[in-house]
């Protein structure tokens, strides 16, 4: 889950344990891609992703975003692993 609180703080809910890399972006993703949440809104990761991938153009920092999102949910191994 991601909300953005009243004073436009966001703060998201992932699963512990996600390697390094993907944690750094998803905060990056926290970062540039929170406005896409309302203040005072709280929506799912999956609703999140829907609204970037409405909002922009495949490109491979998307994708990145993406995949650390899903690393987020649970749903995505690192890259790599076998």
């Amino acid at each position: 889950m991601i909300r953005q609180t009243y004073n436009g703080a966001f703060v998201a809910t992932h699963r512990k344990g996600m390697p390094d890399k993907l944690q750094t972006t998803f905060q990056y993703a926290v970062g540039s891609f929170g406005f896409l949440v309302g203040r005072n809104e709280s929506i799912s990761l999956q609703e999140w992703k829907a609204r970037i991938l409405r909002t922009y153009a495949p490109s491979a920092r998307i994708d990145a975003v993406l995949h650390a999102i899903d690393a987020a949910i649970g749903c995505a191994p690192a890259r790599g692993a076998p």
